[in-house]
């Protein structure tokens, strides 16, 4: 059973990830070695800093997946979308158009903080009666306050799962970054590990590197319980 990849911006041309599909194929390659065989593209949908246009995102996914296939590369590609807090992700779910991670309802949602107003808490309760769970993207990447940590709570209480770039381990987002994040996997605050691959050439040996680092922390290769077979269940893809 090979593992899952989340968390990547495989699909060309469409935000800051592979510009053409080329870096898309031999990513998928790379991620394939590894033993990744279902990966999730997720594009950005930011306004105001990427445009989200649906037709071409769709449009290039399917392309590409053409392209797989062609290929025989035995890789499964599902298209959700990696959103920003705020009102694009609202706009999806009041219209019902929302792009969700496999077959789930789990939606990956970026948060600029963790220091929650009433306002921010009316639209997380919005969602959750909605139907929805969060998958909360690269915890790693935030500063926390005391605050901050009582946010995650009520987050985890509703269901949602914390996710982590492996890069991050390796060095990506800086040193503090890497410890803290090794710190949120020996606390138990990581439930999925995704590459957030931007289909960048340093990545491959960026990822051979945090993927080693992540053995040295737990003593053996534990990419099973991160982005393995218990991942797929909870995103209904087995």
């Amino acid at each position: 059973m090979g593992f899952i990849d989340i968390h990547t911006h495989i699909v060309p041309d469409v935000d800051d990830g592979a510009k053409t599909f080329d870096e898309s194929l031999n990513r998928i390659r790379y991620l394939k070695s590894m033993g990744i065989d279902t990966i999730i593209a997720t594009p950005h949908k930011r306004t105001n800093l990427f445009e989200f246009k649906s037709d071409k995102i769709r449009q290039n996914f399917n392309l590409l997946n053409d392209r797989i296939i062609e290929n025989n590369l035995d890789v499964r590609i599902y298209l959700g979308c990696e959103y920003y807090f705020g009102p694009d992700l609202f706009e999806d779910i009041n219209n019902g158009s929302v792009y969700t991670i496999g077959n789930s309802k789990y939606i990956l949602v970026e948060f600029p903080t963790f220091r929650f107003g009433n306002s921010d808490k009316e639209s997380l309760f919005r969602i959750f009666t909605s139907g929805y769970k969060i998958i909360v993207a690269h915890i790693e990447r935030h500063r926390y306050s005391l605050e901050s940590f009582y946010t995650l709570e009520y987050l985890r209480d509703n269901s949602a799962l914390f996710q982590c770039d492996i890069m991050s381990l390796g060095g990506l987002w800086g040193e503090q970054t890497r410890l803290f994040m090794e710190d949120l996997l020996k606390k138990g605050f990581v439930d999925i590990i995704s590459t957030d691959t931007h289909c960048k050439e340093f990545e491959e040996e960026l990822l051979r590197i945090s993927f080693d680092r992540l053995k040295e922390i737990y003593g053996g290769d534990v990419r099973e319980r991160f982005m393995g077979e218990i991942i797929k269940k909870r995103l209904s893809l087995l």
